[in-house]
């Protein structure tokens, strides 16, 4: 399967987290999350706290979520989170809401204004990826140690369903979601030969071995995302011991 390495991309801007009238910087933290609205005019990061630095018991200061206007080129809001360190944040087609992943669970903030908490859902437990089906009325909630999926309908706020994934010691380092919401892919990294999606029927939360696809040419996978046609993984991975590189893998199925 032929392979295409990653091409030079050009740099429109760079900003310092938090540097905006009324939203101050914060000492250097990680930003994990990141998400975009619908119409693209905001960006939405959550930053880990940072420390507070007091002697002699420092302590991580909670995370909140910075917003970004695309116009202005610049932060123009902020939200303290109930969580030290934001994972993976995404944001409902509606553009009104977005979703935050954590160890606390599953963090429901309004963006329509001010953006805002509305509440934890404790539910999930810890969360370390996050995503929500094109339609808007479910998120996926991946737990990586503990190898499973959680179900949440966006219209409740509540946990519908748990997929074991059956990992074993097998890692996992992305999943995707079909277009047309009948299907949740795990990529699973199975070491050699190569990595492996594995697809779950989202109706029933089983998987289906026979739409399974371990056909990737590299070693070892990172990222996967499902085409808009339903039928096309894009897949980065890393190749070690033979043509060493980082490739990007494009498969219709």
């Amino acid at each position: 399967m032929p392979k295409t390495r990653w091409s030079a991309a050009l740099l429109t801007a760079t900003v310092l987290l938090g540097t905006a009238a009324g939203v101050a910087a914060a000492a250097p933290t990680d930003g994990p999350g990141l998400a975009v609205s619908p119409d693209g005019s905001k960006v939405y990061l959550g930053e880990t706290g940072p420390n507070s630095n007091v002697i002699p018991d420092p302590a991580f200061l909670p995370g909140r979520l910075l917003t970004f206007s695309a116009a202005q080129n610049a932060f123009t809001d902020t939200a303290e989170l109930p969580t030290v360190a934001p994972k993976g944040i995404v944001v409902r087609p509606n553009g009104t809401d977005a979703y935050a992943s954590s160890a606390e669970g599953l963090i429901h903030l309004s963006v329509a204004a001010h953006p805002s908490v509305v509440r934890t859902l404790t539910a999930p437990g810890f969360i370390d990826d996050l995503l929500i089906a094109l339609d808007g009325t479910r998120a996926y909630a991946l737990t990586k140690p503990d190898g499973r999926v959680q179900v949440v309908d966006l219209t409740t706020d509540t946990l519908t369903a748990t997929i074991d994934l059956n990992t074993g010691i097998r890692q996992i380092p992305d999943f995707a979601v079909s277009p047309d919401g009948t299907r949740l892919y795990v990529l699973e990294d199975t070491q050699l030969p190569g990595p492996t999606v594995v697809a779950y029927d989202t109706a029933t939360s089983r998987p289906i071995p026979a739409e399974n696809f371990a056909q990737f040419d590299v070693e070892h996978g990172a990222d996967l995302t499902v085409g808009p046609d339903g039928h096309t993984f894009y897949v980065t991975g890393v190749s070690i011991t033979e043509n060493p590189g980082t490739y990007l893998q494009i498969v219709s199925y």
